[in-house]
């Protein structure tokens, strides 16, 4: 593979801050990819159409780079310091006693090399807050099975209230300190639930749609430009009847440290733009949706401007030895990536995997359940990525595994597979593969139920037709507790299922699969490949925080969403994408991942999801 390198350099700082935006630019240039959708509706029609391979084509539309009139200021990142009077205020209105609060060095499943800076508190051996006294992070995590739930409506009046709660918080200098920088508080995100119980029939009956809490994020701008990335994230989850059940703080002060100038023409970024994406063209039509002026904060060290850029792509089935065509339809691809903004820019964006990232294996179908040696308490971790397509699939298997090892957390798990998909990791020899781990993370394309190894459109595997007998599970002679499906719309909601044109049910695959699982955790939608979602939710799970609230503090956060971008799905509904959903055995939706305890076959299921 070929690796992109590049120098940024910015005449008006010192050469200290040179070499700092260089180390941290080939970090910042990452492809935040994105990920598919069924129709082109969204594409403009008047456009230029450029060949660009010998079979693919881009279209992008010549007014669509933004010209730069104005120097851009670049801003430098330190850390806040933690919000801990205001963590201490929240756990005691929640119940927690100032003397349970400790540095999670000296509690279990975290301990081993836990750095002290770390504070927080676990409950029935879970973690339900924390914060880092060095990075100035912080989080609280809802407790779902504990939540006083109502039944929902669309002009639920907590929504407003949620609203007001997040604003007068995020007011506060303790917890956002005022900079170069502005922050706007987004829009309120409700958390949905339902239930569904097998009869003595084997039918499935469902319960009502109950409101658990509302999320709402907040975003950050510069002069008025979006801020994306991994750092700049914000939100509070409010309960029903007004209290903080959850929080997420990880943003640093920003001053100014400088300014870039852009010299170039529109029409020269454009075709610095196109060179990158031709490769893409070789088995595929792209098609540009939008450039925009944006800011990119890499958690680090800086934010600086960018162009951002969002494209279509649109896989070419090409005849593969051994690849069967895919049976269902999944969705094109949808991508991000971002080209930086100044006079010596390097025309490069695309993200290379770095040399230590190691790539997956490629696995034998007749191969066995793997000897390892597992250290008492150790949960198995398996990744599982689509072959031949974006390396940010890869990139992301890689974030979820630096996340889990985070604060050395290396020594809690043992990371038992790291492979390319197949189908039959699913199916036939399921038990030698995904159920032979207690946690598996997919990084595939998608759609209801259904996902693609091979690009998005070969070697699919339908859950649908996998039965109980061949379910995931201690129930079924397997290990499987958590299964991670970053993929678009594998997971739909009672929100989406049944729909007009499909008439099968939210729980249609999940009873004959639930053999023991704990739970799943994945979209009801379209989604970025690289949604910078990966690794802080694995970085929470490392620390034992719920799975499930993990999840949704780490998707409703990823300001990638922030703009609420929508796109024709299942169904053929135009639905926001980004929005989780999540599948647990009932009564288990507050496991954290080290509670891999043995469960029977499920009888109760129930979903959470965000509208």
């Amino acid at each position: 593979m070929e690796y992109l390198r590049f120098k940024h350099r910015v005449h008006v700082m010192k050469q200290s801050i040179q070499r700092a935006i260089l180390f941290s630019a080939l970090l910042v240039l990452s492809a935040t990819s994105a990920f598919p959708w069924q129709t082109d509706a969204n594409i403009p029609r008047t456009i230029e159409r450029i060949h660009a391979g010998p079979e693919g084509r881009i279209d992008f539309p010549d007014n669509l780079v933004p010209r730069v009139t104005t120097a851009l200021p670049l801003l430098k990142l330190t850390p806040q310091k933690a919000p801990v009077n205001f963590m201490r205020e929240m756990l005691g209105k929640l119940g927690v006693k100032a003397e349970s609060i400790q540095p999670l060095a000296r509690l279990s499943q975290t301990a081993p090399e836990t750095p002290k800076s770390l504070q927080g508190v676990m409950e029935e051996n879970r973690l339900r807050a924390y914060w880092n006294e060095q990075s100035g992070d912080a989080e609280i995590f809802p407790a779902l099975s504990g939540e006083k739930t109502e039944t929902f409506s669309e002009q639920n009046l907590q929504l407003k209230r949620a609203t007001s709660i997040a604003a007068a918080i995020f007011a506060r200098p303790d917890i956002i300190k005022k900079d170069a920088t502005q922050v706007s508080i987004g829009e309120p995100h409700p958390l949905l639930g339902t239930t569904a119980e097998h009869t003595a029939d084997r039918e499935a009956t469902s319960s009502e749609r109950l409101l658990y809490l509302t999320y709402v994020p907040i975003w950050r701008k510069v002069n008025g430009y979006q801020v994306y990335g991994p750092g700049s994230r914000g939100l509070v989850a409010v309960g029903n009847d007004g209290s903080i059940q959850g929080f997420l703080r990880r943003w640093k002060s920003a001053a100014f440290a400088g300014q870039t100038r852009e010299v170039r023409s529109p029409q020269q970024v454009r075709s610095d733009i196109l060179k990158q994406l031709a490769p893409l063209a070789r088995e595929a039509d792209v098609s540009v949706l939008s450039v925009e002026i944006a800011y990119y904060d890499d958690d680090k060290s800086f934010i600086w401007p960018t162009y951002r850029v969002t494209a279509k792509v649109h896989d070419l089935p090409q005849p593969a030895s051994g690849v069967e065509p895919g049976k269902n339809a999944v969705n094109d691809n949808f991508i991000v990536r971002y080209l930086p903004i100044g006079s010596q820019s390097p025309v490069a964006f695309l993200k290379p995997l770095a040399a230590a990232d190691p790539l997956p294996q490629m696995p034998r179908n007749d191969a066995g359940p793997q000897a390892l040696t597992i250290p008492p308490g150790d949960p198995t971790i398996g990744r599982y990525v689509v072959r031949n397509d974006d390396p940010n699939w890869v990139a992301n298997a890689n974030e979820f595994w630096g996340g889990l090892t985070s604060f050395a957390g290396g020594s809690l798990f043992t990371d038992a597979q790291y492979f390319w998909a197949e189908p039959w990791e699913f199916t036939s020899n399921e038990g030698s593969f995904v159920n032979s781990v207690q946690v598996a993370e997919n990084e595939v394309h998608g759609n209801w139920w259904y996902f693609t190894t091979y690009k998005n459109y070969g070697d699919g595997v339908s859950l649908t037709s996998i039965p109980a007998t061949g379910g995931y599970g201690s129930s079924n002679h397997g290990k499987l507790d958590y299964w991670i499906l970053h993929s678009c719309e594998v997971v739909p909601s009672a929100m989406d299922a049944p729909c007009s044109s499909d008439s099968r049910p939210w729980w249609t695959p999940w009873f004959n699969i639930f053999q023991g699982l704990h739970s799943v955790l994945g979209y009801r939608t379209i989604m970025y490949i690289d949604d910078d979602v990966t690794g802080p939710f694995a970085t929470n799970l490392r620390l034992g925080a719920p799975v499930v609230s993990a999840w949704f503090n780490s998707t409703l956060s990823a300001p990638d969403y922030a703009s609420h971008p929508t796109y024709t799905a299942h169904c053929g509904k135009a639905l926001p994408m980004g929005k989780p959903s999540t599948i647990s055995s009932c009564g288990h939706q507050n496991d954290s991942v080290f509670n891999t305890a043995p469960l029977p076959a499920a009888n109760c299921l129930i979903n959470f999801w965000q509208p």
